[in-house]
């Protein structure tokens, strides 16, 4: 099997890499990326290529080529970057890059998706829902999923439309929550958070990429896909799991607690993984403690 990985450098896309080596047989991968194409990934079978995806000439020979059978595109530039200009950016260029990969013959296409397409604060998100974009960030999402779903029908590829829950780990983008929340820990400061309350639907990284490492093997429907643990976590709580990890304490985390004892929660949703479970025969297997002590164990390492 010849897979095509885009984003392949970043934060989930070298997990899913490293997954797709352990999980397939027989399997050719070939990431583009935009930067790093030095890895620290050094296996057969496993061809990196920088090209930048908004420039068709820098990678279209390439990718006819090499006529992937499964493609993974995990690419968003910009991050955190949702402006109008960066998102309309980022619809052209999947315009264009998916224009080439309908020319190779393709079978199936992955397309990382966001929780925030569901528009929602409160309860349980089912793929059925409808979805309305609520800013620049999920119209693009939208834009670019009803475009995939009418041209994938017309050339009977497999369209699986992941939508990515509160993913966390190892080189995770500094600013994101879990991060910050270790930095302040470690540096013995009571996090600043305005909404500690706030509970999300946590997913550790090597989970998200042992599951799209199944996706890619199965002959399943087109449709979309949740990927999260199924149940949400305060942040509060994420705090008091990350100085546990650290300290075997809470003190910090509890300060936090006193000191934002009179805000309200304004957010808690989380996903529902019956269809994805189903579908796949897989679910998420590391708990939020779990996944936070890996974190800092890999973190550790790399000093």
């Amino acid at each position: 099997m010849k897979i095509l990985v885009t984003g392949g450098s970043g934060f989930v896309g070298k997990t899913v890499i490293r997954q797709l080596v352990s999980f397939q047989t027989n399997v050719k991968i070939l990431s583009l990326s935009l930067y790093d194409c030095i890895t620290d990934i050094h296996t057969d079978g496993v061809e990196r290529y920088c090209c930048d995806l908004a420039e068709k000439e820098t990678y279209e020979g390439k990718v006819k080529e090499f006529q992937p059978d499964v493609v993974i595109h995990l690419a968003w530039q910009g991050i955190p970057d949702f402006s109008l200009e960066k998102c309309l950016c980022n619809i052209n260029t999947a315009v264009t890059f998916f224009s080439t990969v309908f020319e190779t013959g393709c079978k199936k296409i992955m397309v990382s998706g966001s929780c925030f397409e569901y528009n929602k604060a409160f309860g349980e998100c089912n793929e059925s829902d409808i979805c309305l974009s609520k800013d620049y960030f999920t119209w693009a999402k939208n834009t670019i999923h009803d475009l995939l779903r009418f041209e994938c029908a017309k050339r009977d590829i497999t369209l699986c439309w992941v939508r990515f829950f509160y993913v966390y780990g190892p080189m995770q983008r500094k600013e994101s929550l879990v991060p910050t929340l270790i930095r302040s820990l470690q540096s013995g400061v009571v996090p600043d958070l305005r909404t500690p309350k706030n509970a999300n639907d946590f997913i550790y990284v090597d989970d998200v990429a042992a599951g799209l490492a199944k996706m890619t093997a199965l002959d399943i429907y087109s449709g979309i896909y949740n990927f999260g643990s199924g149940i949400s976590t305060p942040v509060i709580e994420v705090s008091r799991i990350v100085e546990n990890a650290l300290y075997g304490t809470s003190g910090l985390t509890s300060e936090l607690e006193r000191k934002t004892a009179t805000t309200q929660q304004a957010v808690n949703f989380w996903a529902n993984m019956e269809k994805t479970i189903q579908s796949l025969g897989w679910s998420p297997t590391a708990r939020l403690e779990d996944g936070i002590r890996n974190t800092l164990k890999a973190n550790s390492n790399k000093r």
